[in-house]
């Protein structure tokens, strides 16, 4: 076994000669994708002075109580003429500041009558965004390596920015291994099981922005595991497999790995659950074997899959961990390896780990809100100790300098 840190500093170094091209793609449907390159202001932002409140803009000082009312300017558009002495123009949020002007009075400090404006307090800020306060041209909005939000893209559209350069996104497939696997759809014979670990796993790169093939279930035969790993590795950057990669008698992945031309990088993880997670790569493909139980398959995904993905495109991913307290004791004796365990938050945000049974304790994945790590040796912890939760959220990685440049949290 090696420890997971050097299995993922192994991934990411197969992972990094396989970077994705670039790309154009339109900004407004970049949603998802990660920069190649730095995206820069085309625009000072904003790009005029602008007025941040509907009132009345009146020239600098010394300033007066009263001014003829001189006209109104409204957003979309420019004063005609510069402000003149003893004159002021009533002036609407987001509009041109006209020339000239000292401050905007906000409305409610001002009482107009009769074609004239009392100012009606003693002074106050100048209530106007100057041209590029908030970004120059040329700026860098978003870095190469950030993987696009909304956020980005409304940032960007603001500055100009309608088309960017994007890494392509990586083809990914994912199937099961097993003679006892049973897709969904039909009536399970004795002894078999239904296949969830492959829309488990597709649903889980669905919901970070990938859309993986999926095959049927693999029978647990060494020509049809080659077959089917080759037909996959055809059309994929990434193949995820789960099951066939432990020591028994009909767990074929790793052989059918070697007969394609694929070294074997790792295949022992110090890690519960997971321990047999295989990755091989080569050039025909690269291919992660994940064990065939549901929660080492759900947490091979987050460990491996995603950052290898993330890789693929320039990015380097690592558990985003917090240091919280458990809300209640948990037992178990030490262990030799890592362990990252189902848990939830209580309503005040303290750990709670979930009854756990095994790795093929599919449903202790139901409500569980992210990971506890429990490091080698620990046991015994208690009410109110600290420990490490990973909260498999959007948010759940922290990103690092990658090949592409500074990145952002995904």
């Amino acid at each position: 076994m090696i420890a997971l840190d050097e299995a993922l500093r192994r991934l990411d170094e197969a992972c990094a000669p396989r970077l994705a091209p670039a790309e154009p793609a339109s900004t407004r449907e970049a949603a998802g994708r990660v920069l190649a390159a730095d995206a820069v202001s085309r625009l000072d932002i904003p790009p005029f002075d602008r007025v941040t409140m509907d009132g009345y803009a009146i020239p600098p000082a010394p300033e007066g109580r009263l001014y003829e009312v001189a006209g109104e300017v409204r957003a979309g558009q420019a004063a005609s003429a510069p402000l003149r002495p003893g004159a002021a123009l009533k002036v609407m949020t987001g509009c041109v500041a006209p020339p000239g002007t000292g401050r905007v009075v906000m409305v409610e400090k001002a009482r107009e009558r009769d074609g004239l404006v009392e100012i009606l307090d003693g002074g106050g800020p100048r209530n106007v965004a100057a041209r590029g306060e908030d970004v120059r041209v040329g700026q860098v909005v978003v870095p190469a390596g950030a993987r696009l939000t909304p956020r980005d893209i409304a940032g960007l559209l603001a500055c100009g920015v309608a088309e960017v350069s994007a890494r392509a996104v990586p083809r990914v497939t994912v199937m099961a291994t097993g003679d006892e696997l049973v897709a969904g759809d039909r009536d399970l014979p004795p002894g078999a099981i239904y296949d969830a670990n492959t829309p488990l796993l597709a649903g889980l790169l669905a919901a970070h922005g990938y859309a993986a093939r999926t095959e049927p279930p693999v029978p647990d035969d060494p020509a049809a595991t080659r077959d089917a790993l080759a037909a996959a590795l055809a059309v994929s950057d990434l193949v995820v497999l789960t099951g066939g990669v432990s020591m028994g008698d009909h767990d074929h992945v790793p052989g059918a790995m070697k007969e394609l031309g694929l070294e074997i990088v790792f295949d022992r993880v110090a890690v519960k659950p997971g321990k047999p997670a295989t990755l091989a790569a080569g050039p025909a493909g690269l291919v992660l074997g994940l064990p065939g139980n549901p929660v080492s398959a759900f947490v091979g995904c987050h460990l491996y899959v995603l950052p290898a993905l993330s890789r693929l495109q320039g990015r380097r991913l690592s558990p985003r961990f917090l240091e919280l307290r458990l809300a209640e004791a948990f037992g178990g004796g030490p262990e030799r390896r890592l362990r990252l365990l189902p848990a939830r938050l209580d309503a005040e945000a303290r750990v709670v780990p979930l009854a756990f049974h095994s790795s093929g304790h599919l449903h202790s994945l139901l409500a569980a809100e992210g990971l506890v790590r429990i490091d080698p040796g620990v046991s015994g912890l208690r009410a109110g100790d600290r420990i490490d939760f990973w909260p498999l959220t959007p948010r759940a990685y922290l990103s690092h300098a990658g090949d592409a440049g500074t990145e952002v949290a995904p």
